[in-house]
């Protein structure tokens, strides 16, 4: 009974390897579709990623404008990419 089970299993394995193989074969459209989607979907993270990579460089430019360093720097940036309000910085009086 047991070998049943394992040549089963092995089986199911071997099955689905070689079926999606099987099914790309057979419909010589389907693989270029499929190509043409995730080449789509990466020309759309390349322009967003390119974008936040723009955004950051100018929130960074506005914390050094503001004269903050270190920690204040990367909060302010963090805040600036996320869209939520900057709080302005209270100053002691002197």
């Amino acid at each position: 009974m047991r070998v049943v089970g394992q040549r089963f299993c092995l089986a199911m394995v071997l099955n689905l390897t070689i079926l999606p193989s099987a099914i790309a074969q057979s419909e010589p459209g389907a693989g270029r579709v499929v190509h043409q989607t995730s080449t789509d979907q990466r020309e759309g993270l390349q322009s967003r990623l390119s974008k936040r990579r723009s955004d950051r460089s100018v929130c960074q430019k506005q914390a050094l404008e503001r004269g903050l360093s270190g920690r204040m720097a990367r909060r302010f940036t963090r805040l600036c990419l996320s869209g939520l309000p900057v709080p302005k910085p209270i100053r002691p009086a002197q």
